[in-house]
């Protein structure tokens, strides 16, 4: 299907119901949380219901000036809205029920479905899904969508999904920024989104407690032979320095920032046998396959998953996973 041919079909399931549920994937980012308020938005303006879910381990913060236009609603809140009414179901950033984390029964509950994301899939879908894995962000392929289906951007919508093009595209340095995404992004700027703004605040403004994780986390690493950099840090670890798991989310993209790395992982402990991984890739290495191996998911130079194993062996596991996927990586140096 055609980016052209989904946005008419976009427009007629926005027109054709009254009451919308949006979530995206567990965790959410930037795009994920963008995304899901400029249609969220858009949803409103035309005068109907529409409500947010994700599934966080803790607050938004950096993105909560976008998330403060729509903010997302409990699960309490969400099981009660789902049963007081028929609803449309939007998915957005992912397109796997399982990536909704406790927002799983929303799909199977929803009179009609529309998924839209950016990412690999992993899966065949089993309902309308639109993908485009080759755009850098989800609100990029929003934006297209809503412009050429004639819904009008607000202000408020625009800063929304500047939000999602400046953070999956790493402030407009990712491989996959394309002409269009610049396109994109000039475009928001003339209907009101604010880049200095968004753009100091996702990549240059830190709190004091970010900073002291970052500490933590560097006294951590460690540099394997191939490019290989790691840090793995335990709840004892972000304990000592009272951060929770959600405070030391992030810190993946410091590790690549590291000259040697090629890829970078990033363990944190969410509890006993669950850990959180991040990784991101320099070179060529697909980090979306060593995610999609352990259940999770991403694109080709950014990705996460849940390993559910004691930390340690959740470290060896990633460890040989991406060493696979490199084929020239060697022991720690």
């Amino acid at each position: 299907m055609t980016r052209e041919e989904f946005s008419l079909l976009l427009r007629s399931f926005l027109e054709k119901h009254d009451r919308f549920i949006i979530a995206g994937h567990e965790g959410p980012d930037g795009d994920c949380i963008g995304s899901a308020v400029a249609l969220g938005l858009a949803i409103r303006n035309m005068g109907k219901e529409a409500y947010i879910f994700y599934d966080s381990d803790g607050p938004i913060v950096k993105e909560a000036e976008v998330s403060d236009l729509l903010p997302p609603v409990s699960l309490e809140e969400a099981r009660k809205i789902a049963a007081e009414a028929p609803y449309a179901f939007l998915m957005l950033d992912c397109s796997e029920d399982k990536r909704l984390g406790d927002g799983s029964f929303l799909p199977e509950q929803a009179i009609d479905f529309l998924c839209i994301d950016h990412h690999k899939q992993s899966e065949t879908p089993k309902r309308l899904t639109y993908v485009e894995d080759h755009t850098i962000a989800t609100c990029e392929i929003l934006y297209y969508l809503l412009t050429i289906a004639k819904i009008p951007i607000t202000r408020e919508m625009a800063g929304a999904l500047y939000l999602g093009l400046a953070t999956d595209s790493g402030g407009f340095r990712h491989p996959g920024t394309s002409e269009d995404t610049y396109k994109a992004a000039a475009a928001l700027i003339e209907l009101g989104a604010d880049p200095t703004r968004t753009l100091n605040r996702q990549f240059h403004t830190h709190a004091f407690k970010e900073y002291k994780v970052m500490a933590a986390v560097f006294k951590k690493m460690k540099l394997y032979e191939g490019g290989i950099v790691m840090a793995a840090m335990t709840r004892g670890d972000l304990a000592k320095i009272g951060a929770s798991p959600e405070e030391a989310s992030g810190m993946v993209s410091h590790l690549a920032e590291v000259e040697e790395a090629q890829v970078a992982i990033y363990l944190r402990e969410l509890e006993d046998e669950k850990i959180n991984c991040s990784l991101r890739s320099r070179d060529d290495t697909d980090v979306s396959k060593v995610a999609r191996s352990f259940g999770g998911g991403g694109h080709i130079h950014a990705a996460g998953c849940t390993i559910c194993e004691p930390l340690l062996l959740a470290k060896k596991l990633v460890l040989e996973a991406v060493r696979a996927e490199m084929k020239n990586a060697g022991p720690e140096v």
